[in-house]
């Protein structure tokens, strides 16, 4: 491959790639002395390879992006030219806030789709009916039809009514409009967060076999509250319940000391589960150290031991590297 294609070369190659119609249409607009210069590289031997074009289009089109970037800075120095020559600061202030009200709205929108209708609901409810309506007329039939059904008749059908004789937001309420739905969306992540930290607290107070009642029954729609659920009742004992794939991929992500404190005094058929699945360098420190005295293997250090690889197992729960199918089969 000749990777020193010189500018006459590379506009040869990308000529015979464009066809003659394109090519005359180019060299029509170049002087005859440079056109001279791109027929002498045609008629060089093996000029029009594959790996020459390749490069040729290649060069093209990173000077392209290039081109395209400078042309994008320039609007932008463009723009900025215009506003600050036109506007004073406040004027422009307003204007660009409005600007990012809006970008800000419609993307609200399309998180709705990955919203339960539920959810929605619950931001929505205590909104006047015309808000209401003026967001719904945004968002597809089966969603709207959904968050309707959740409201009394008198109020649904009030929001109907707004629906349909509704032509569009008035230009001095529009910016309003995107404040308040921006605003009810920022909240709804805090009330999200909330919901699930509430949760969290208020299982503390449960017995463990109430907890995978919950998690059975009353939560088996909802994932995150589930995978909560799991990282308050998962013990190291619950470890020997899961299938050796599950295993070998915890044990993957364990140091090997940690590992080898968490099962020392462990019962053999216990120690067996772990040693199938361990790593090379795992089982070889296994074997290095076992039948040694260890002194410093205090009861308190081995517990901690544990404690770090059921930590280890709830993050890689909550990371979605062990799954939650997976861990829920143990409590069935």
């Amino acid at each position: 491959m000749n990777n020193r294609l010189d500018g006459y070369a590379k506009s040869a190659c990308l000529l015979f790639f464009l066809g003659i119609e394109k090519s005359l249409e180019i060299l029509k607009h170049l002087d005859k002395s440079v056109i001279k210069k791109i027929i002498y590289k045609l008629l060089e031997p093996d000029i029009l390879s594959k790996d020459n074009i390749e490069i040729s289009l290649n060069d093209y089109k990173h000077s392209l992006k290039n081109i395209l970037y400078k042309k994008k800075k320039d609007k932008n120095n463009y723009l900025n030219s215009i506003l600050f020559n036109i506007f004073d600061k406040k004027e422009i202030n307003v204007f660009l806030n409005k600007i990012k009200n809006k970008k800000l709205f419609f993307k609200n929108v399309n998180k709705i789709s990955l919203y339960n209708y539920k959810d929605v609901y619950m931001i929505l409810k205590k909104e006047h009916p015309q808000i209401v309506s003026i967001l719904l007329t945004y968002l597809e039939n089966k969603k709207v039809v959904k968050i309707l059904s959740l409201y009394k008749r008198k109020y649904r059908f009030n929001i109907l009514h707004r629906m349909l004789n509704f032509k569009g937001i008035k230009k001095n309420f529009e910016n309003e409009f995107f404040i308040i739905i921006n605003s009810l969306f920022a909240k709804k992540k805090k009330y999200k967060k909330n919901k699930y930290c509430y949760i969290k607290n208020l299982l503390n107070f449960f017995s463990k076999q109430d907890k995978i009642y919950m998690l059975k029954n009353i939560f088996k729609d909802d994932n995150k509250i589930k995978k909560k659920i799991i990282c308050q009742i998962f013990s190291f004992e619950d470890i020997f319940y899961l299938n050796d794939n599950n295993i070998y991929v915890l044990l993957k992500y364990i140091n090997k000391k940690i590992l080898y404190k968490s099962i020392y005094n462990l019962p053999e058929k216990f120690k067996k589960k772990f040693l199938i699945n361990m790593s090379k360098k795992q089982l070889n420190y296994f074997i290095k150290n076992i039948g040694k005295e260890h002194k410093d293997f205090s009861l308190n250090k081995i517990n901690i031991s544990k404690k770090n690889v059921v930590k280890m197992l709830k993050t890689l729960l909550k990371k979605n590297v062990l799954l939650l199918k997976d861990l829920e089969k143990i409590y069935d």
